[in-house]
């Protein structure tokens, strides 16, 4: 590894629901609070090089395989494995495709919505998916309904904006890594991407 560490600032989430807004029965609060514990424990900072890289650099295909990754499912009252596949696509025109299968005969899928990276190498998903927090929270992610706000590198990220977040790591020598957020080396909520596959 080459480069200087860097170190990107991941701070505990503020809040996940606002019952205000979203009018979320009382039920949810077993559910907010396991998808808390999972936001709030995953605060192991990662560490890359300072070896710069730009949205060009993101084109091509992304996987990442879901492995111990689990979240509270309070429509049965426990918690439940969350297995599978995503697979994103970002394209050069600025669109993406992302691809999760569950390995069960379940596969969602959003296309043709815009991506960018910011100027803290946060990759942003136009009404991406968040497959990590289980199939009830994901649900309720992408229809904008989970209130707060996840804090990571002096920025305020709203969870009810209609984006996903990804960050982007230089492994050196032109090697790049994605994680869902948030994240953590040595969480068991890591969601990691590697590219396998270029494209132009």
């Amino acid at each position: 590894m080459t480069g200087e560490l860097t170190r990107p600032r991941l701070t505990k989430k503020r809040c996940l629901a606002d019952n205000s807004h979203t009018g979320l029965p009382a039920r949810f609060f077993w559910m907010l609070l396991g998808v808390s514990v999972l936001l709030t424990g995953c605060s192991t900072r990662l560490f890359g090089t300072s070896d710069p890289f730009t949205e060009n650099d993101l084109v091509g295909i992304w996987q990442a395989e879901y492995e111990n990754i689990w979240a509270y499912d309070s429509r049965i009252g426990q918690v439940v494995d969350v297995l599978g596949t995503e697979t994103l696509t970002l394209r050069p025109d600025g669109t993406y495709s992302q691809v999760y299968d569950d390995h069960m005969g379940n596969v969602k899928t959003v296309d043709g919505k815009s991506w960018y990276m910011d100027e803290t190498n946060i990759v942003h998903l136009e009404k991406g998916m968040w497959p990590q927090l289980g199939p009830e929270l994901a649900a309720i992610f992408e229809e904008q309904m989970l209130g707060g706000v996840q804090s990571f590198d002096g920025r305020d990220l709203p969870l009810n904006a209609g984006e996903a977040y990804l960050w982007v790591n230089s492994l050196g020598d032109g090697e790049l890594e994605m994680f869902h957020l948030p994240t953590g080396d040595h969480s068991q909520k890591v969601v990691r991407f590697h590219k396998v596959q270029e494209q132009s």
